[in-house]
């Protein structure tokens, strides 16, 4: 689940739509997100395990439909061993080609 402190909502459905998001995202105020959930960076994705322990804090834009992360959150889904340098290696990957992707014309 995503949390969104975009205000307008046909922003919010553009950035979601450009990058390719589709897990639900629900919209929270900024100060709220600030002062209650100590978010600072943006956009900012948590990963947590079953047992709800941070495994990796990650700040910045991802592809989402890179099938290493879809393979490494299965992994996750499924309570598999996966280390954390291994996380930090898919998703800078998965991060340098999205900025790729966003360079294209």
């Amino acid at each position: 689940m995503g949390l969104a402190v975009e205000k307008d909502p046909y922003l919010l459905d553009e950035f979601l739509r450009q990058y390719r998001i589709h897990f639900p995202v629900m919209r929270i105020a900024r100060e709220e997100a600030e002062t209650r959930l100590g978010l600072r960076e943006y956009p900012l994705t948590l990963l947590i395990g079953s047992d709800g322990r941070i495994l990796a804090r990650l700040t910045g834009a991802f592809d989402w439909d890179n099938p290493d992360i879809k393979k490494l959150l299965r992994r996750l889904e499924h309570q598999q061993k996966v280390d954390i340098p291994e996380i930090g290696a898919v998703f800078r990957a998965s991060q340098k080609a999205a900025a790729e992707r966003r360079r294209e014309p």
